[in-house]
């Protein structure tokens, strides 16, 4: 279109000179308007608790104004209205009406802003994951070793009416999964020996968010292990989101493939550029580290929750108890 505008010119404009300043005054007001249009994009989460508040963080080109935005259900509208935008960002705020037990609700969000528009598929999941499985845990006969500063567990635990029992020592684990909450390795010499040996008569132990230390890989003891980053979160469902979760990164650490006298081991990292998930197969049952803040962040997202749900349950349970959803 601007070729042809400036040809026009060209044979309108005698002098070539008027012409070019022309085209080149347009060119600019085409690039400047290109550039400084409103791209929106949405910032954090694709994944809510139903019946919660949630927040939706749409970024904007513009400094002021307002956002148009609504929700719908299956074509039905739940929400609608208009944010004022500051500082780039239109902070939206609502609740999303409560879905019932294992019923993953899939909306449509769309928002706009002058020409521009946005449509976002987003998930709300029932706020308790574990609610008609209860007779599944039981069977499992979940154990829990946390340290002081890690003792939320035992709390979200009962407020999901999950069975489990705590213990203060690793021989004495007798359950189908143990659930070990902030570790630090360097304080139990010998844990690698240990938890392998439990895991081989068929146990399943999750290691989650270690603090610190050295896990040795006994590679002779293990048919299969797997190590992945963030991104394996998504193989647990595909709809779970693996960068934030409520606007907070799923990790605060990494582990770090390293050796230690020539033997292979896990290490924490520090720094969130290595692998945050290990899982190591042993006799018949197996060992998973990861290192993402499922306790601490489940208040935030659902993905923490429901990642657990899978961490626990999965092999153990083949029924797929969710009648919309992701897997």
């Amino acid at each position: 279109m601007i070729f042809v505008f400036f040809n026009r010119q060209c044979i309108l404009l005698k002098n070539k000179k008027d012409a070019v300043k022309r085209f080149l005054s347009v060119l600019f007001m085409f690039v400047f308007y290109a550039l400084n249009a409103a791209d929106l994009t949405i910032e954090g989460p694709q994944t809510f608790y139903s019946g919660r508040e949630s927040l939706i963080a749409v970024k904007t080109g513009e400094t002021s104004g307002s956002l148009s935005w609504n929700i719908s259900y299956s074509g039905a509208p739940i929400a609608s209205g208009e944010q004022e935008i500051s500082e780039g960002l239109a902070n939206i705020k609502f609740t999303f009406p409560e879905t019932k037990p294992c019923v993953i609700a899939k909306a449509e969000f769309n928002c706009s802003i002058g020409n521009e528009k946005l449509q976002k598929t987003l998930f709300f999941y029932p706020p308790n994951p574990f609610t008609e499985k209860k007779k599944i845990l039981e069977d499992l006969s979940i154990e829990v070793w946390h340290t002081e500063a890690d003792k939320g567990i035992t709390e979200l635990f009962k407020s999901l009416e999950i069975p489990f029992a705590e213990i203060s020592n690793f021989s004495e684990s007798k359950g189908k999964v143990l659930i070990i909450v902030g570790i630090d390795f360097s304080n139990f010499p010998g844990i690698s020996d240990n938890l392998l040996k439990i895991s081989s008569g068929g146990a399943r132990i999750i290691i989650i968010n270690p603090v610190s230390g050295r896990f040795p890989l006994k590679t002779a003891e293990l048919t299969e292990a797997v190590l992945a980053k963030n991104g394996k979160i998504k193989e647990f469902g595909k709809n779970f989101d693996d960068e934030s979760w409520g606007g907070k990164t799923p990790s605060s650490k990494s582990l770090k493939l390293a050796s230690s006298d020539g033997v292979p081991v896990l290490e924490t990292d520090t720094e969130q550029k290595d692998f945050t998930y290990c899982r190591m197969q042993t006799g018949k049952g197996n060992l998973i580290i990861c290192a993402w803040d499922i306790i601490n962040l489940s208040k935030d997202s659902p993905t923490p929750l429901y990642l657990l749900d899978r961490l626990i349950s999965e092999d153990f349970n083949k029924k797929d108890h969710f009648k919309k959803g992701d897997k």
